[in-house]
C-alpha cells in the first residue's frame, strides 16, 4: 500500500524546514551580533525553532 503525498504533508514539511532555519540563524549571524546580544538571540531562535518544528509535526499528524 502506498500513501500519496498531500498538500498537508507538504505544508508540514515546509513548516519543519522553517523551524530548522530558525535554529540555524544564530550560528550564521554570530559575527554580526555582539556577545551580549548573541546569547539572547541564540536562545530565542532555538526556542522559536523548536516550537515551529513541533507545529510542523502537528500539522502532519492531525487527521482531517
Amino acid at each position: 500500500m502506498s500513501k500519496e503525498v498531500t498538500s498537508k504533508d507538504g505544508l508540514g514539511a515546509g513548516i519543519v524546514g522553517l523551524g530548522v532555519l530558525y535554529m540555524a540563524y544564530p550560528y550564521a549571524s554570530s559575527e554580526i551580533a555582539g556577545d551580549a546580544a548573541y546569547g539572547m538571540l541564540s536562545g530565542l531562535c532555538l526556542i522559536a525553532g523548536f516550537l515551529t518544528v513541533l507545529c510542523g509535526i502537528a500539522v502532519v499528524k492531525i487527521k482531517s
